[in-house]
This record gives C-alpha cells, structure tokens and sequence, in this order.
C-alpha cells in the first residue's frame, strides 16, 4: 500500500453516519492489495471525538454492469464485515 503525500484532514468530512457515530475522514491509506481505497476515519459520537478506525471502499464501477473483479472485491469485504461481528477486536490503538 502506498501512501500519498501527507493527505491528513480534509475539513472534518464526515464519509457516513450510522446511529447517533460519524465516521469523519482523517487521512488516505492508500490503494488496497485488489484495489480497494483504504481510509483511516475518526469517529465522533454526541460525546465528541472517539476512536480511529480503517474504512475499506470498493469504488462505484462507471458501467451498469459491475465487473468481476468489483464483485470479487466487494464480496471480500463483505465477509471481513461478517468476521468483524462475530470476533470484534481492539488491538489496534494510536491509529490517529
């Protein structure tokens, strides 16, 4: 994965909100190994700032149709959610 020149804050974007947590972009990781974008976001709750966390996003195919290899990828994510519920973890700190 490479990392672009310093790309750290772009504002306090907010990527998506699920519930009352939104998920603000912090930095560009980079391009995954099968060509996911790799985000680092920071959480923000009515508390306030929370914990960092790594988006994954497969990005939206320019035709109709998606391509194999965005179905291979998507799907690939979708199972490191469903593993990500069953064995949730908090071994990564200091991220942000």
């Amino acid at each position: 994965m490479s990392n672009p020149p310093d790309s750290r804050r772009a504002g306090g974007v907010v990527l998506f909100t699920n519930g009352d947590t939104s998920y603000e972009f912090f930095r560009d990781l980079g391009q995954g190994r099968v060509g996911e974008r790799v985000l680092l976001a920071q959480t923000r709750t009515p508390q306030g700032l929370g914990a960092c966390v790594v988006i994954q996003c497969v990005p939206l195919p320019q035709v109709a149709e998606l391509t194999e290899k965005v179905q291979r990828t998507r799907a690939r994510l979708e199972e490191e959610v469903r593993l990500a519920r069953v064995r949730p973890t908090s071994k990564v700190m200091g991220l942000c």
